[in-house]
């Protein structure tokens, strides 16, 4: 795990709460690409700007604020009673920034919850039952603006965040120019993997080449591997020849142990009359047809 990958997404030039939402549902489309359901992962979804307005509602300073935030993002990764306690600092007239929200009472606070619930709403009118607010949402970076929000798995067996990410319309700024208004996340290839698994989605990946040409002889190895140029080059296939001195039988065992689904034995009679045998190691079934119709039906099975 010293090194991964990693995919970002982002929309920028746009400061509507619609591009949040736009990202957010590809964000969902994509776990929804690989096969999984609203059910099998949950969408939380908070606002830095509602969060900043009830900081500021109770007078924190521009360090306190700081330091509330990074006790909110550790909320989940703490005992119930150590985040009460370290939030009992932050209590102005009885309440923290996280009670103010919950409680109301505050007008700058109560327009920023506003909008926050006509975004879920909006995801509702689309289908999307797994989104809900989540006040403890912060998203760890200062950059962060806006609308921000982590997708977690579902499945207790793997009970985590998977990816998330927020609106930061001022960060291009600190690269020279204009303030940019931007929304974007980004996702990793290992917690997507562990969802996937989890869940039983990961696609059964092979480096096995898709069919071996097997020769009845020495001799036949150079026509094999001219007919494999014609594979690889005309159907673009994967192929391997058989270069050893093995009997054919040998040589589909050695197929099957490679995990090579088709066989074709290549020999002088299959150079003479143009015709050979497709034999599905998977199916245990073999068709005879032409090399012209062996490309199609391979790059067929591919798909």
């Amino acid at each position: 795990m010293r090194e991964f990958y990693q995919v970002d997404v982002d929309l920028i030039g746009i400061p509507d709460m619609k591009a949040d939402g736009e990202i957010i549902v590809l964000a969902s489309e994509i776990l929804k690409a690989f096969g999984a359901f609203d059910g099998d992962f949950t969408i939380r979804i908070n606002s830095r700007a509602l969060l900043n307005a009830a900081t500021e509602a109770l007078g924190y300073s521009a360090d306190e604020s700081k330091e509330y935030l990074r006790l909110l993002d550790r909320k989940a990764k703490v005992a119930p009673e150590e985040f009460e306690t370290a939030r009992g600092p932050f209590r102005k007239d009885g309440k923290d920034a996280l009670e103010l929200i919950e409680q109301g009472g505050n007008v700058t606070v109560a327009d920023q919850k506003a909008k926050l619930d006509g975004l879920i709403a909006a995801f509702a009118a689309r289908g999307m039952n797994n989104v809900s607010f989540d006040a403890s949402i912060v998203r760890g970076f200062d950059y962060y603006t806006g609308t921000v929000f982590e997708i977690y798995d579902t499945d207790p067996e793997n009970p985590r965040a998977l990816f998330g990410g927020g609106r930061y319309d001022n960060l291009l700024s600190l690269f020279g120019g204009d303030s940019i208004p931007a929304m974007g996340f980004a996702m990793g290839d290992v917690t997507l993997l562990d969802f996937l698994t989890t869940h039983g989605y990961a696609p059964k990946a092979s480096s096995a080449p898709l069919v071996f040409l097997g020769t009845p002889s020495q001799s036949d190895i150079p026509a094999a591997q001219e007919f494999a140029t014609t594979l690889r080059e005309e159907g673009g296939l994967s192929v391997l020849v058989n270069v050893m001195d093995k009997k054919l039988g040998d040589q589909v065992q050695e197929a099957v142990k490679r995990g090579i689904p088709y066989f074709i034995a290549y020999g002088e009679s299959e150079v003479a009359n143009g015709m050979m045998k497709l034999k599905s190691l998977n199916e245990s079934s073999e068709k005879e047809m032409s090399a012209a119709e062996v490309v199609i039906e391979l790059q067929r099975t591919r798909k």
